[in-house]
């Protein structure tokens, strides 16, 4: 498979080409079918509007012409308007309203009002059936009146010290000062010429695609080079590759996020909001991709410890627990900048939660103190996992403490269950911490042995102990500590040098049988209970 010079195989550039291509496709119809009228037109620039009347033309009584000349700067013209003055009353008659192309004589539009339906400032506005061949054309409008008497005839009215580009009022034939208080206005192309708009859409679409392309590229380049080749270095902080390690697929994803947002954005939507949405999603994307870093970067609080003892460095259970707290830190802070950026009430919603901690925290009081006890024992320390442990009656290996409980797994196997509020209040007896074990007890033997037999039978143990790998030579201890009912009494002890239970048991039992092998050389018996019965003689026999 060959490369080319950016490091990329053939099937991979299929790969990119292939991704570019259906990213146009489906841009393309999207923005065709969502955009609508706006992706051809635009509201003119060169519209006319109506300037703010001072001053009326002319009374229209039959005769009188009032003559607006301009010429439309609009592709495609659409409206006119012109606003009327009453003399505050109800005037009668008819009033025609023409728009003439100079240049051709044709009428483009002959429409009569009546007097009597028009107010004081009123507007008549006049639709045209999309006109787009009177761009740049010399129009007039004209206005008059063949029935109106005077004092019963309504006017248009002007702005007098308007000056209108290319363009003159008339009154009567004789050109006044003035603007007639009217406005023609319509849509022009988005370009020059007919049917443009189609380039400016594909442009617009082929740069979003180009931008798409361009964060997959990135993406790739982020997970096959920069960040291969940062994990490579040597760096001084210790926190510095964790934190590669975890933001090294967040960076990934939040890279090809921003791509994504401004080929989006790139778009002219015709849809209102749809920028403020687009922005929105993007923010609650960084969001989490930065959040998602953070918490896969949880190795961090192995560093907070690296300055502590070794017996809070190995605390197993402590190290599990920030480990635990900085996870679930991360996640509420999360859901908080989300839940704001979203424009939710946080501070409402922090209200809300707490008193429903506080309602759980009274209905759970038992936990709590199981909790806060959990605690206790993991700052304290009274006792790690695989320590061998008496708390009252209960003795064994601890197996798992967490925040409710403390599991302790007996000598035939079984687990008991202690609650850490249990557990703390209780005299805990930790084995584990001591460096030996004590080998004592009671030797009985038999009356009938003999003071050099129990003499040298001292002096056979006393010796056998001080000679075991097993023993501390001078805890070693044979003594005759008294006479029982049915027994001679030795007191037979010595340190054990081990800890650990099981090799204890061991080591008890192999003494136990020297210790046998000795009573057997010496000829002396194991005493047992016995009971001696007396008779007496008869003296007459």
């Amino acid at each position: 498979m060959s490369k080319t010079q950016q490091g990329f195989s053939t099937r991979e550039l299929k790969k990119i080409f292939s991704i570019v291509f259906v990213a146009y496709m489906v841009l393309a119809v999207a923005f065709y079918f969502l955009s609508g009228e706006q992706l051809r037109y635009r509201d003119s620039r060169g519209n006319i509007e109506m300037p703010v009347a001072n001053a009326a033309t002319v009374e229209l009584t039959a005769g009188s012409v009032v003559e607006q000349q301009f010429t439309p700067k609009i592709q495609i013209f659409e409206q006119l308007s012109v606003q009327w003055g009453v003399f505050n009353r109800v005037n009668h008659g008819t009033v025609n309203v023409q728009l003439v192309n100079m240049a051709t004589q044709e009428v483009l539009l002959d429409q009569n009002l009546q007097a009597d339906q028009i107010t004081e400032g009123q507007v008549t506005t006049f639709d045209f059936p999309a006109l787009e061949t009177v761009c740049n054309a010399p129009l007039a409008l004209r206005i008059t009146s063949h029935d109106a008497l005077a004092g019963d005839a309504l006017t248009p009215v002007m702005k007098t010290d308007a000056t209108l580009e290319n363009g003159q009022l008339y009154v009567n034939g004789q050109a006044v000062a003035g603007e007639l208080a009217f406005s023609a206005t319509g849509r022009d192309y988005i370009w020059t010429g007919l049917h443009y708009w189609q380039f400016a859409a594909v442009g617009a679409v082929i740069l979003a695609a180009l931008l798409l392309a361009l964060g997959w590229l990135a993406r790739q380049l982020l997970s096959r080079r920069v960040f291969p080749a940062l994990l490579r270095r040597n760096w001084r902080l210790a926190g510095t590759p964790i934190l590669l390690r975890s933001f090294a697929v967040p960076l990934q994803r939040l890279t090809l996020a921003a791509f994504i947002y401004a080929a989006a954005a790139s778009l002219p939507w015709a849809i209102a909001g749809v920028s403020k949405f687009l922005l929105t999603a993007f923010e609650l994307a960084a969001t989490f991709f930065v959040c998602q870093g953070l918490y896969a970067a949880a190795d961090l609080t192995d560093l907070l410890l690296a300055s502590c003892g070794e017996e809070v460095r190995t605390n197993r259970t402590l190290t599990t627990l920030l480990n635990k707290v900085y996870k679930v830190l991360i996640v509420v802070l999360g859901v908080m900048t989300m839940a704001q950026e979203s424009g939710l009430p946080v501070g409402s919603i922090v209200a809300s939660a707490g008193l429903v901690g506080l309602t759980i925290s009274l209905a759970a009081q038992d936990s709590a103190k199981n909790l806060f006890s959990g605690l206790v024992i993991l700052l304290d320390r009274p006792f790690s996992i695989g320590d061998w442990i008496t708390v009252g009656d209960v003795s064994g290996e601890v197996v798992d403490i967490n925040f409710r409980s403390t599991k302790v797994r007996a000598l035939d196997n079984s687990v008991y269950i202690l609650t850490n509020s249990t557990v703390s209040s209780a005299t805990i007896n930790n084995g584990t911490l001591r460096n030996k074990r004590l080998y004592r007890f009671t030797l009985g033997v038999t009356y009938d042995t003999t003071r050099p037999q129990l003499e040298q039978l001292m002096t056979d143990l006393t010796a056998m102990l001080k000679a075991s790998p097993y023993t501390y030579e001078d805890s070693v201890l044979v003594k005759l500590s008294g006479f029982g009912a049915s027994s001679i009494d030795l007191l037979v002890s010595a340190y054990l040098r081990t800890a650990d239970m099981t090799r204890f048991l061991q080591m008890q039992n192999d003494l136990n049988l020297d210790l046998m092998d000795v009573m057997q050389k010496n000829g002396v018996d194991f005493a047992f209970p016995s009971t001696t019965v007396y008779l007496e003689k008869n003296s007459e026999n």
